[in-house]
């Protein structure tokens, strides 16, 4: 029996250890098992890599010739064939397509969806969103109750603003397209497919299909200000 937490954390390692030796047997391979953590409804393809300090828990199923980085957190999660996690990454019941690329540093989430050959880079938050093959969304943004179209590429920054005190509300992004660094779409908003948004734009308005959304303030230079502002200081 199990009596206090010492004996509990006895047990756990005796049965981390049984699934793990299995999984190896299997031909998974496990750079440093004293690290890594996998649970017993967790289900790992032939030929995937797991590097240190790594947590699988739930239903979470990896697909063959995958590969976990380091620091990797799946709760509830699927993966497809060759998926890269690069590492530091926390996906929550959400799936990833095959030959897709994740990480490091990026959460997906409540049933987030990534199609085939699709790639989440640095510092992304995606939750309740698919994203179609081929698309990216490198660096720095929050896509949140969103779909996106194929092969298209979200600028670094992007934010889909989907609650508006009350609701969410969806952005849908067509096929093709290319949203700027640092645009927000303010949902409900539709960017049609091979359509634009310039960078630094809040777009709230629809975008049609091949348009280019332009939504900032014009630029003003105030020449001679660095001179006035110093008179303004009284020279310091």
């Amino acid at each position: 029996g199990v009596n206090d937490p010492r004996q509990l954390a006895q047990a756990a390692a005796v049965r981390r250890d049984k699934i793990l030796d299995d999984l190896m047997v299997s031909g998974v391979r496990l750079m440093d098992p004293a690290s890594t953590w996998i649970g017993p409804q967790v289900e790992v393809g032939a030929d995937v890599t797991i590097e240190p300090n790594v947590q699988l828990w739930g239903r979470t199923k990896v697909g063959s010739g995958s590969r976990i980085g380091s620091f990797t957190v799946l709760r509830g999660a699927e993966l497809g064939e060759n998926v890269t996690i690069i590492g530091s990454v926390r996906i929550n019941g959400s799936k990833v397509g095959s030959g897709s690329s994740v990480g490091p540093y990026v959460f997906i989430r409540d049933g987030a969806e990534l199609a085939s050959d699709v790639k989440v880079g640095r510092f992304v938050e995606i939750k309740k969103s698919f994203v179609s093959d081929g698309s990216k969304v490198p660096h720095l943004s929050y896509i949140g109750d969103a779909h996106i179209g194929k092969n298209t590429n979200i600028g670094a920054g992007t934010i889909t603003c989907n609650y508006d005190g009350k609701n969410k509300n969806a952005t849908m992004i067509g096929d093709n397209c290319f949203i700027g660094s640092d645009t927000m779409l303010v949902a409900p908003v539709v960017v049609g497919s091979e359509a634009m948004t310039a960078a630094g734009s809040v777009i709230t308005r629809d975008v049609p299909a091949g348009a280019l959304g332009i939504g900032r303030a014009r630029q003003t230079n105030i020449e001679g200000w660095h001179t006035r502002a110093k008179n303004i200081r009284g020279g310091n």
